[in-house]
């Protein structure tokens, strides 16, 4: 069969097929990746998308391996290197008649409004506000941040045995609220520049909504149609119906068209068994927002493979999916401080903050073993992640310490291993990346400027060496997953965080420790900072 490329390997194989959920492909699928990535190099496909490869032993027991990729059609004219779609050409052309002719309706009422001039023109005029807002207050801040280190130095050079010492400070405090009456004062009128030309885009932005809107429903509809259409295969013979899978939820966008499923699809059909799976990024890193980086192996999805793959590995023996929680971790919690009000854990990395949907240990469920009182965590850290998390002994305190979130009033201080140098000449800054989950492959989190919520990280570089850069992050906002995505992204540091399997390489542990919190106590009002030693 031309679709099997064959394929040869001194090492053993493995005893069963390694989890296609796992962050590490196994060395025999890492081999055959390599070889199909140097047919897409030679043949020049650039393709932002994932591609697969699948080993598979013949009856005769000769082993080989398919290639496929993710979607239905690929730009490109050599396509005899890859597995068929599991939805055939006729298949897509009966879905696409469906409602063909109302959707190119909207697709040309919305080329018509993006042509329109004055349209153009309050685009445009935004976009230039936003780009002079953007730069004069960071510029501000800059200054204003000097001025603070100043205004400390100046107090800190202040005899408090001198006449004047009072008003000394009163004139160094005025200078500070000075500060801020300018910076708000500049942010309010660059709010009200930005409100004037969103009156003006308002109109035509809500036509281009609707007519999205109208066009996003007749795809779902021609979606919902091709679903139907599709098959699949498992070894034991039966078939079944994609859309038989996702019974009374959404059926998730390209279900069916992960190279992964197509694989095993194909050779299910076909007789051939199974042995190892990978599926790879190919394309630039630098234009994609869910930050993928080029021939880097990815576990499959989950919205779409984990509902589907088991279907089609059923009566394989399939290694189980990874547990990414550390079962060797010493019991009990490392409390660095605890009064009658609060208590401050460290947490270690592989323990999960707060019980998930299998597994009850976590930070939460050992506090309450030992606390009869059942503190409430204010935050989370990822499972991955290390350091301090602060719990609020009764609803007062957290009441108090919520409103220290909220008006930022609490500060946070992570460290973290960059998995690059960077620049010399790069010293600190703000990353403002709007985020949101990625539906389609939870719970990984993509960069969004649609409908994503807003991100801000300050970031400052601590030491760095040939390999890598230290880093203190401190973040503005409490995304999930914030600092991961902003290190890794291209509009970010373009430098993911040492051990990050989601958005970087995997590694023994995710370089990531919150390592410092500072708040104001809410019964004695005084100033709080705790640390906690970085581990790595």
């Amino acid at each position: 069969m031309s679709l099997i490329q064959p394929l040869t390997y001194d090492a053993s194989l493995p005893e069963r097929i390694p989890s296609p959920f796992a962050s590490q492909a196994h060395p025999l699928a890492q081999h055959a990746a390599q070889l199909l990535q140097q047919q897409l190099a030679r043949l020049a496909i650039g393709e932002n998308r994932m591609f697969g490869v699948l080993v598979v032993r013949h009856p005769d027991n000769s082993l080989g391996y398919l290639s496929a990729f993710e979607g239905t059609t690929l730009n490109h004219a050599e396509h005899d290197l890859f597995v068929p779609a599991i939805f055939s050409a006729i298949d897509q052309r009966r879905a696409q008649i469906h409602n063909e002719q109302q959707q190119q309706q909207c697709l040309q009422a919305i080329a018509l409004l993006h042509q329109d001039p004055e349209f153009l023109h309050w685009q445009q005029q935004r976009d230039l506000w936003q780009q002079q807002r953007q730069t004069e207050l960071q510029a501000l801040h800059d200054q204003h941040q000097h001025n603070k280190i100043n205004r400390d130095a100046q107090r800190a050079a202040l005899d408090e045995n001198t006449e004047t010492y009072d008003e000394q400070l009163r004139l160094i405090a005025q200078q500070s609220q000075q500060d801020r009456r300018v910076m708000k004062a500049r942010q309010r009128h660059w709010q009200q520049q930005l409100s004037d030309v969103e009156a003006a885009l308002l109109g035509a932005e809500q036509q281009l909504q609707q007519w999205q809107l109208r066009l996003n429903k007749l795809q779902a509809q021609q979606h919902t149609l091709l679903i139907d259409l599709g098959e699949l295969h498992n070894r034991s013979g039966n078939k079944r119906g994609v859309a038989s899978f996702f019974a009374g939820q959404t059926i998730p966008h390209t279900a069916g068209e992960c190279a992964a499923t197509k694989l095993l699809n194909f050779a299910n059909q076909h007789q051939l068994t199974p042995i190892a799976l990978s599926e790879f990024w190919w394309g630039p890193s630098d234009t994609n927002d869910e930050i993928r980086h080029h021939r880097q192996h990815y576990p499959c999805c989950r919205s779409r493979c984990h509902v589907l793959l088991p279907f089609l590995l059923d009566g394989l023996a399939v290694e189980s999916a990874p547990v990414h929680v550390d079962n060797h971790l010493p019991a009990g919690l490392d409390i660095l401080f605890e009064d009658d009000e609060l208590v401050i854990i460290n947490k270690p990395a592989g323990l999960l903050s707060v019980p998930g949907t299998d597994i009850t240990d976590s930070v939460q469920q050992r506090l309450w073993q030992t606390h009869p009182d059942q503190p409430l965590l204010l935050h989370r850290l990822d499972l991955a992640t290390s350091g301090l998390l602060l719990a609020a002994k009764n609803s007062r305190c957290h009441k108090l310490l919520q409103r220290q979130f909220v008006q930022h009033t609490l500060q946070k201080r992570y460290v973290a291993l960059l998995d690059r140098r960077l620049a010399d000449d790069v010293l600190s800054g703000d990353i403002n990346l709007p985020m949101r989950v990625n539906l389609l492959d939870r719970p990984r989190q993509m960069v969004c400027y649609n409908y994503g919520k807003p991100a801000l990280t300050h970031w400052q570089v601590i030491d760095r060496d040939d390999r890598s850069t230290r880093v203190h992050f401190f973040p503005q906002t409490g995304r999930t997953h914030q600092l991961r995505v902003h290190a890794a992204h291209a509009h970010g540091l373009n430098a993911p965080i040492i051990g990050d399997d989601l958005y970087g390489r995997p590694g023994p542990r995710l370089m990531l420790h919150a390592q410092q919190l500072q708040f104001i106590h809410p019964t004695t009002g005084q100033q709080v900072c705790i640390e906690a030693p970085s581990p790595f």
